[in-house]
């Protein structure tokens, strides 16, 4: 895949909101894995260099952590606040990788094809509380599912390697 490609896409959905840090996890071998990450310049550099690491050496089983439960589901999912007992966060793997970055809400956006296969989660994270509003997740959804023809060949040229 191209990699510059998928920074574009990562760009692209940070740059329609607040989110700061972005990663794209696609499937390989039936679990997911972190295909490419994205955050703003300026913005928490070493913790989100530490999660990154971290994103990067998971391989993640369908309803594991943000994306495998996104992956799981294929619904999109709003983390108004990932510092409240009982957020999508707590017990995941990433867990003290994420509070250490200083994010404080989540979006999870699936890649989906005009058949409804998810072909990859796109994973938005804050450092802020974030409200769910319904026109940001309508606009992220349609750049996602841009996206998704593209995501779908990468995931079949792993498929065949």
């Amino acid at each position: 895949a191209d990699p510059a490609m998928l920074i574009d896409l990562l760009q692209a959905m940070v740059s329609q909101t607040t989110w700061v840090y972005a990663e794209l996890w696609a499937p390989s071998a039936g679990r997911l894995m972190t295909d490419a990450v994205w955050w703003r310049p300026g913005k928490s550099g070493e913790g989100f260099a530490g999660l990154e690491r971290l994103s990067r050496s998971m391989a993640l089983k369908p309803g594991t952590g943000l994306a495998g439960k996104t992956w799981e589901t294929g619904e999109l999912e709003w983390s108004e606040d990932l510092t409240v007992k009982g957020s999508a966060l707590e017990g995941s793997p990433r867990q003290a990788a994420v509070e250490a970055a200083g994010i404080m809400a989540s979006l999870t956006v699936p890649v989906k094809t005009d058949e409804g296969k998810v072909v990859a989660v796109v994973v938005l994270l804050s450092q802020k509380v974030e409200p769910a509003v319904e026109a940001k997740m309508t606009a992220l959804e349609a750049l996602s599912t841009s996206a998704a023809p593209f995501l779908e060949h990468l995931v079949a040229q792993r498929e065949v390697q």
